[in-house]
């Protein structure tokens, strides 16, 4: 499952920061996704169905405990263009969380029931996810400001 966001005044801000430098505005926007992908990951653990028992190539909590984030490739012309995904991770296990945790989020012939965890993680702290990038970014503008000897105002 993808999320696009939409953000006016984002392609400016954008300008800005590279302005300001590529590799402090990749830094920027990397911490930022990092953010993100941390609140995004912490909602969907909350969220996976456990099992309340072990069953066949299934342990209690391993969907939950294999939910991650990886971040995507930066590209070097892009400095403030990257993301990342959030998901049970696939570790090379054909039977792993990383395969059959799509068939629990949205079912299958074998489980009808699907327990969606990723997508309510992103539709109900999304928005937390965001301000959690907003803080970063505001961060790492007061420590370049700081850095630099300029005075940093509060708004």
């Amino acid at each position: 499952m993808n999320l696009d966001l939409e953000i006016d005044g984002l392609a400016e801000f954008e300008q800005q920061m590279t302005a300001l430098g590529p590799e402090f505005a990749r830094t920027v926007a990397v911490r930022a996704v990092y953010e993100m992908g941390e609140v995004i990951q912490v909602s969907a653990q909350r969220r996976a169905p456990v099992l309340a028992k072990a069953a066949a190539n299934r342990q209690p909590g391993e969907l939950r405990d294999d939910i991650g984030f990886l971040m995507d490739a930066v590209d070097a012309t892009l400095p403030m263009r990257t993301g990342g995904t959030v998901s049970p991770l696939y570790d090379g296990d054909a039977e792993g969380p990383g395969v059959y945790g799509k068939f629990v989020e949205y079912g299958s012939v074998h489980n009808p029931q699907p327990e969606p965890f990723l997508r309510p993680a992103v539709e109900e702290d999304g928005e937390h996810a965001l301000d959690a990038a907003v803080v970063s970014i505001g961060s790492s503008l007061k420590q370049m400001k700081s850095l630099e000897g300029m005075e940093v105002v509060q708004g």
